[in-house]
């Protein structure tokens, strides 16, 4: 082994060109706001494409109270939505701590 080659590989058989070695522990932390962003953004496109369909539903409604009782399930559906969500994002959340 020449001091060139010792030099390149850490005390533990890390690699040097790493910029920290040793630092395995950082990387759960920048996995789980990753992983929250991701789950935010579809939890958004979600809510914004039932918006979207809510909205075309009430360009065709035939009267006020037909658009009220579409506007109606919109909320209810997305409250169920939300509650769903809200559990599955805090259980995976939990889970992955965990490990």
């Amino acid at each position: 082994m020449t001091a060139t080659s010792s030099a390149a590989t850490s005390r533990k058989g890390e690699d040097a060109s790493v910029p920290m070695p040793g630092a395995e522990w950082l990387k759960p932390l920048s996995e789980t706001p990753i992983r929250l962003y991701g789950e935010g953004l579809g939890f958004a496109a979600t809510r914004l494409r039932a918006q979207a369909q809510l909205l075309e539903e009430l360009s065709t409604a035939p009267s006020p109270s037909d658009a009220f009782r579409r506007q109606l399930r919109c909320i209810q559906e997305a409250w169920a939505f939300y509650g769903a969500a809200g559990q599955k994002l805090l259980s995976s959340t939990l889970r992955r701590d965990r490990r």
